[in-house]
């Protein structure tokens, strides 16, 4: 099996992964209606879940799929609906705007994707953005009680990485780093002082 079928199997598996959970709620909210017709919890959970599903749906679509957004503004807005209902709370100023290449907002999903896994106990994920001649660049900062990058997606910052060394877990880490030698950018993933891991990367700008 190549590493690229590799790949593709991961991301569905991680797609699924965290699709399931509302898919869930869905489906449990659906069963109390039926025992109890006039439920308000149960109403209540279905519309929270269903909601939850449509943005994670979105969130995957531009990170993992080909149909990217093309702007700064509706990636902070994926990324927003992404962490609405979890313990990461988002610090993204809504003036950090213009346009991006599909690449370079899947990059930057990505690299969300990479900083939430660095806070298992959550916190909150800072994104800053600057517009540069040769791209655009991206800063996060990963801060909480306990933030580090798991073992498993540590594996993913060297140059080397094996097939048999992807996860369903570290499969975003490795995207972020498969789009940047693509686009011939680079990208930096690392451990900062105590309770703070920080990312970097420049993203391919539109054309």
């Amino acid at each position: 099996m190549g590493i690229d079928l590799r790949v593709a199997k991961l991301l569905c598996s991680r797609l699924c992964h965290d699709l399931i959970g509302p898919t869930s709620a869905v489906n449990a909210g659906l069963e109390l209606m039926e025992e109890q017709p006039d439920s308000d919890d149960a109403l209540g959970l279905i519309i929270r879940s269903a909601k939850q599903l449509t943005r994670r749906l979105a969130f995957y679509r531009s990170a993992f799929g080909a149909g990217g957004v093309t702007t700064l503004p509706e990636a902070r807005e994926l990324a927003a609906g992404l962490l609405a209902d979890g313990n990461v709370v988002l610090d993204w100023p809504d003036d950090d705007g213009g346009p991006v290449s599909p690449v370079g907002a899947a990059m930057l999903l990505n690299l969300v994707l990479v900083a939430v896994d660095a806070l298992p106990r959550g916190g909150a994920l800072s994104v800053r953005l600057a517009v540069l001649e040769e791209g655009i660049g991206a800063a996060l900062t990963a801060s909480g009680d306990g933030a580090r990058l798991s073992e498993d997606m540590s594996r993913t910052t060297g140059p080397d990485i094996t097939e048999a060394e992807l996860s369903a877990g570290n499969i975003p880490g490795y995207l972020v780093r498969r789009l940047a030698q693509d686009a011939g950018v680079s990208v930096e993933i690392s451990d900062g002082a105590d309770g703070e891991v920080r990312l970097a990367a420049l993203l391919p700008a539109a054309d």
